[in-house]
């Protein structure tokens, strides 16, 4: 038996053409702008790419399992056997969920989300109302089903007739546990005062024209003026610093698992650190003449240390609870 997911809902529609277009306008800018920024430009447009590659489709039965599937990619299957119940949700807002590592409305709603009732939810939406909590061994999830009351009606049938009974989905029972530590914010607070400083100590050593934007190769191709390196230097890390202080202080104490905002100040700080790292390599370019390392080395080595982020922080909340 196959069910459709739901078409998007408004927010999500909304979401969706709005984000595409302003990804499309800065990989533009990124492009004419910014060292390297065909780099990052392609980047912003593989969002868009991978977050419509991996929306649900659609929900099937097949024989003893149910099995979610994506318009491409990775299917997830669910055994019928390990679901322990499943209860409908007029609205998935009233969960009060937040996203750990997921999407929130580009082309669907999907991945991780953190409620304080149920831990994480796999989420496989593509709209918030009418949909259904499902609770398994291995976790939750929920779907939304185009025809609601035909999937309701068919998943207690092949429930009961697999187990003999059908609950509905329980919400965790655990202890109280401690928001994350304000100490995080050392790490942001050190990067964006070394920025200063070197912003400070670089600027009367360097040249009234500076070369600011470089190809993939690392030769010069866009200058600018001297006074341009104040803001370029200052303005991108502070704004990331800004962001990650902000974003940690409230979702800190919303979180029942403190290493998750842990894990994003510690990535929105290397993230940081890397812009760094860029200003400091220009002026080094510009007093010497040469890169501190070629940027295509640079940028392996920053997107590999991202994806190592990535793997780990998904590792750890990936866990029911």
């Amino acid at each position: 038996m196959e069910f459709k997911t739901a078409k998007l809902d408004t927010a999500a529609t909304v979401i969706s053409a709005f984000t595409t277009v302003f990804l499309a306008v800065m990989a533009g800018f990124f492009i004419v702008k910014v060292p390297i920024g065909i780099i990052f430009a392609a980047g912003m447009m593989s969002i868009v790419v991978f977050s419509y590659l991996l929306a649900p489709r659609r929900y099937r039965f097949e024989g003893s399992k149910l099995v979610i599937e994506k318009v491409s990619g990775k299917k997830i299957v669910i055994d019928i056997a390990d679901i322990k119940g499943y209860s409908p949700v007029a609205d998935f807002r009233q969960l009060k969920p937040i996203r750990s590592f997921g999407n929130g409305g580009l082309f669907g709603y999907y991945g991780l989300f953190s409620t304080r009732e149920y831990g994480t939810i796999n989420c496989q939406l593509t709209r918030l109302k009418k949909i259904f909590l499902i609770e398994t061994i291995r976790g939750y999830y929920v779907v939304s089903p185009e025809d609601a009351d035909r999937f309701g009606e068919y998943m207690h049938s092949t429930i009961s007739g697999m187990t003999g009974k059908v609950l509905p989905a329980q919400p965790l029972v655990r202890a109280a546990s401690k928001p994350a530590s304000l100490a995080y914010l050392l790490i942001p607070d050190l990067i964006m005062a070394i920025t200063i400083i070197m912003v400070i100590l670089w600027y009367p050593q360097l040249p009234d024209k500076l070369a600011t934007h470089f190809n993939f190769q690392g030769v010069a191709d866009g200058w600018s003026p001297k006074t341009a390196f104040i803001w370029m230097g200052i303005v991108p890390p502070a704004v990331i610093f800004a962001f990650n202080t902000i974003l940690f202080v409230i979702l800190r104490s919303h979180y029942h698992d403190p290493h998750i905002p842990a894990f994003l100040v510690l990535l929105f700080s290397l993230i940081q650190a890397f812009l760094v790292f860029v200003t400091y390599d220009i002026c080094w370019f510009n007093t010497r003449g040469v890169h501190i390392v070629p940027i295509h080395y640079a940028v392996i080595v920053f997107l590999g240390l991202v994806g190592i982020f990535f793997w780990v922080y998904y590792n750890r909340i990936r866990k029911p609870g």
